[in-house]
């Protein structure tokens, strides 16, 4: 009689067991499916929360003598300051380019990249931004900006995600930028070659 008291008993405990794992099983699932609903932004809500810091950023930046008012902004959202006129004609389409550069996001200027101690600046042939085939999602913020300067120039660039970032994000010289970041690029065009 003991014996088959502690089989029912056993038995009882197993069916609780397995019901108390399906239990907590199902509200982690009802609430991770909650945490999900409640916190999905779209790709547009995104875009939209950092085209307004940034055009916030701007202003302020100018209002504090920090950007000139002769800040240019580009109807893809890119904005540039050229801060020393080059010489000679602007880069065009598949000529090389040589960048002495610092890069960092626009609310972090802790995290940076730069080529300013590398021996030889970055070169890179300058294509037309509006094809996102041929380079990088990464950097297409960085020709469009370099296509409106000379030799010589050095300028501020504000690079939104969608010409710099973009949704996911990417490491570049071991540093990880996030997604939907703005980025600031101080540049140098050293040299444009045909």
């Amino acid at each position: 009689m003991e014996r088959s008291g502690r089989i029912i008993w056993l038995r009882f405990t197993q069916n609780n067991n397995d019901k108390m794992k399906k239990t907590f099983l199902l509200i982690v699932a009802v609430v991770a499916v909650f945490i999900a609903a409640c916190s999905d932004t779209t790709h547009e809500d995104n875009i939209a929360a950092e085209a307004s810091a940034l055009a916030n950023y701007v202003a302020k930046a100018k209002k504090a003598g920090l950007i000139p008012d002769s800040v240019k902004r580009q109807s893809s959202g890119l904005y540039y300051v050229v801060r020393t006129m080059g010489h000679g004609d602007t880069a065009v389409t598949n000529q090389y380019v040589r960048i002495r550069y610092t890069c960092y996001p626009l609310t972090d200027s802790t995290v940076s990249v730069s080529n300013l101690e590398d021996e030889i600046p970055a070169t890179f042939q300058l294509l037309n931004t509006g094809s996102t085939n041929t380079f990088p999602q990464n950097m297409l913020g960085l020709h469009e900006a370099v296509s409106h300067l000379r030799e010589g120039s050095k300028a501020t660039v504000l690079v939104p995600s969608p010409l710099g970032t973009s949704t996911k994000g990417f490491t570049y010289k071991g540093v990880a930028f996030k997604g939907y970041t703005t980025l600031r690029f101080e540049i140098e065009v050293t040299d444009i070659q045909n």
